[in-house]
């Protein structure tokens, strides 16, 4: 049995809903046990204010990865090759 689950969202432009979509994910993690588990957002490029919806949501769950826009699965090997996951979810 795992205790912690790292839940990466691929994001571009997103920035009119990624706070919902993390908080949600981060009350889910909470309701399963999972207290040591991170919210990896990996932006895409995008051109909206995406970085500054997540810092201001001052989570120390979030973790936020910016990366040229790749629009392929360039960005799922990119992300893998930066972060150290056991168990991950990609949404």
């Amino acid at each position: 049995m795992f205790t912690s689950l790292d839940v990466v969202i691929p994001v571009y432009n997103s920035a009119s809903w990624i706070s919902e979509c993390i908080k949600f994910v981060e009350s889910t993690l909470e309701r399963a046990g999972l207290k040591d588990s991170r919210v990896i957002v990996v932006d895409d490029g995008s051109t909206d204010n995406l970085r500054i919806v997540i810092n201001n949501l001052r989570s120390q769950r979030v973790h936020l990865i910016s990366q040229e826009n790749l629009r392929s699965e360039e960005h799922t090997s990119e992300l893998q090759s930066r972060v150290d996951i056991s168990y991950a979810v990609f949404c």
